[in-house]
């Protein structure tokens, strides 16, 4: 495999070829710390693609780690499954509430090999990016080591690159620059909404796939919350600025950060997403939508059943009185929206969620659960879809709701649908492997055609419709399998996060984090 001036040595995997731990920049090592990605160092001869590169820096991996990880793998069926206009590609970014998770956590051989076989030929391509805070640190005080003046969005930044070097490299092997979807899960579709909003994005992918994080708050900060951040990591190091934190270990740096938490847990913001830094981000990713400021590609995106269970740090036995306490301090509605609001929006929620008949949880921790999903989760993604629409580009919802056969709790999670839309199929009954080719055979097609339904193939697959009639629920033949939804749907739940949302937002509200 031809790259400029070298090859590489990839390997056949279960007919696939796979090429890892390709670096798409140079190391972002010393000087180049707290810096946008560097173009790669070119090589001669043939370099061994047989091996992951090491994952990004980050706490309790098993995986190597080091700060030496803008390293990208690239999965391709063989040569001849190209038709001579180039095979389209999905680019997978992943998650890890951006400062955990690896590309190579996510091989995408099954995936690969499930195209090749249903004559849906395709190239999947898995990258690393900086995280936590090497990854989102930002302030003022490092805006001096970016030429544009950006701080605090050095792994958007490297996403990007991988984006670019997928534009400049993927024809050699076999696949079609002008046709690259972009998707990801959790963080990872944090991110995708970055790029949506980031006109130094735009141009570099044609349609785009979030599952479970499109357009929420925590997709991305404010400044002020970047800020602080920034001051507890000097704090925590004893460092006076930032010429300081730039001398010490990554070891020390990763040491600091631990004490700062990482996800939405207190609040309703990541503590290394991106930031709204007035130059790559311009404003928050929910503002600009509102205003139109965003690319106009085919979007795909939902959510699943019990996003919440993940984040509900609630006693599972919780009444009301700790129900009340829990959503005033996740919401904060002193700051926010009127007390009253809250509590009788959570009162509509214990009037109207049913409870799933699980032994040792109660209603009160249910509702908890439901509200934490809707406001994190499903709702941003109903809420902006209209707004995506108006741009002119299809827009396509799914509700993923399939409780997986090997799974002890009757919850659909965070994260449940990512094995059915990769193709991991190896523990998987019959009818789950047969949502997962369904769900597959819809990104390729959204991937290979700007629209999950594909083109010319109309009864093969359940008619995905337009976000602006319904959505498509994902579910086993067994359980009513894929089917259309049409109208409204949650309507008074996700006009209560759309005012959240709306009101945290303003610059006349005070924004916290807990450091």
């Amino acid at each position: 495999m031809l790259i400029r001036n070298g090859k590489l040595s990839g390997i056949m995997e279960a007919g696939v070829r796979v090429f890892r731990g390709i670096p798409f920049a140079a190391p972002p090592l010393r000087e180049l710390r707290w810096k946008p990605p560097q173009a790669v160092t070119s090589w001669t001869g043939t370099r061994d693609a047989s091996k992951y590169g090491p994952a990004c820096t980050q706490p309790s991996v098993k995986a190597m780690t080091s700060e030496d990880c803008l390293y990208l793998n690239v999965y391709a069926p063989p040569r001849g499954s190209n038709d001579g206009q180039g095979l389209p590609c999905l680019l997978w970014v992943h998650g890890g509430a951006y400062v955990s998770g690896s590309a190579s956590a996510y091989n995408a051989t099954d995936l690969v090999s499930f195209f090749k076989s249903s004559q849906q030929p395709a190239i999947v391509i898995t990258t690393n990016y900086r995280l936590g805070i090497l990854g989102f640190l930002g302030a003022e005080g490092l805006r001096h080591r970016d030429s544009s003046g950006s701080t605090g969005n050095y792994g958007l930044q490297d996403q990007r690159a991988a984006f670019q070097w997928v534009r400049d490299n993927i024809p050699a092997f076999g696949g079609n620059p002008e046709r690259v979807m972009i998707f990801g899960e959790s963080a990872g579709a944090g991110s995708m909404t970055a790029h949506l909003v980031m006109p130094r994005s735009w141009g570099l992918f044609s349609s785009i796939a979030l599952e479970s994080g499109s357009f929420p708050l925590w997709s991305a900060k404010p400044m002020n919350i970047s800020e602080a951040i920034y001051q507890k990591m000097l704090s925590n190091t004893s460092c006076a600025d930032a010429a300081c934190l730039e001398g010490l270990s990554a070891a020390r740096l990763l040491f600091a950060q631990l004490s700062i938490p990482s996800t939405f847990y207190d609040k309703l913001w990541c503590s290394f997403s991106p930031t709204v830094d007035g130059v790559e981000l311009s404003g928050h990713p929910w503002e600009l939508a509102q205003q139109g400021k965003f690319a106009k590609v085919p979007v795909l995106h939902g959510a699943n059943t019990d996003e919440g269970t993940m984040f509900t740090k609630l006693a599972r036995t919780a009444g009301k009185e700790q129900l009340f306490q829990f959503i005033q301090n996740r919401v904060g509605y002193s700051e926010y929206l009127p007390k009253a609001r809250v509590e009788n929006t959570t009162m509509d929620y214990l009037r109207t969620e049913k409870h799933p008949n699980v032994t040792l949880i109660t209603h009160e921790y249910w509702v908890a659960e439901r509200i934490i999903g809707d406001v994190n989760f499903l709702c941003p993604t109903k809420l902006v879809s209209p707004l995506l629409s108006a741009g002119g580009e299809g827009v396509y919802e799914y509700f993923y709701e399939h409780v997986n056969s090997h799974q002890p709790v009757p919850f659909v999670n965070h994260g449940a649908e990512v094995q059915f839309v990769l193709g991991w199929t190896e523990h998987m009954n019959q009818e789950e492997r047969e949502l997962s080719q369904q769900m597959a055979s819809y990104w390729y097609r959204h991937a290979a055609f700007g629209n999950p339904n594909g083109i010319g193939r109309d009864g093969e697959f359940v008619k995905w419709p337009a976000s602006s009639v319904g959505h498509l629920q994902l579910d086993v033949a067994s359980k009513g399998g894929v089917t259309q939804v049409e109208g409204p749907w949650r309507t008074w739940q996700c006009k209560f996060v759309h005012d959240l949302m709306n009101s945290i937002l303003s610059e006349h509200k005070p924004l916290e984090i807990i450091v």
